[in-house]
């Protein structure tokens, strides 16, 4: 699709040939219309990790934003919001331990933690 005066799928060929240092003005500026767009992120990192840095801020602090970007490409942890580096779902992911593995189960503040989550969003509901 569009955005603003630039073709999404130019926008990523761009970075699949140069990467994002060289489709930095796509990305960089403050009014890049591409830095706020979650889809065209996610496939910006896949190409190459280093797109993270250019995400909106907005897309960093999202936890499922962030989680699909590190299943992408692991390394992109390092542009995570600073309480999303802390969320060890997000490090587990990160690192490569499947979901409900063993490392999951043997950490007790984790499992702690997750169902101290789960019991907020039963009050919420």
């Amino acid at each position: 699709g569009r955005l603003g005066h630039f073709d999404a799928a130019e926008a990523l060929e761009a970075v699949r040939c140069r990467g994002c240092d060289g489709a930095r003005a796509l990305l960089e500026y403050p009014a890049a219309y591409f830095r706020w767009d979650r889809d065209f992120m996610l496939k910006a990192i896949g190409c190459t990790g280093g797109c993270g840095k250019h995400a909106a801020a907005e897309l960093l602090e999202d936890r499922d934003f962030m989680l699909d970007a590190i299943r992408a490409q692991p390394r992109v942890l390092r542009y995570a919001s600073a309480a999303l580096q802390r969320y060890r779902e997000v490090v587990f992911e990160a690192r490569g331990e499947p979901r409900g593995g063993t490392t999951y189960r043997k950490d007790r503040d984790f499992v702690l933690e997750a169902v101290r989550n789960a019991a907020k969003e039963l009050r919420q509901d």
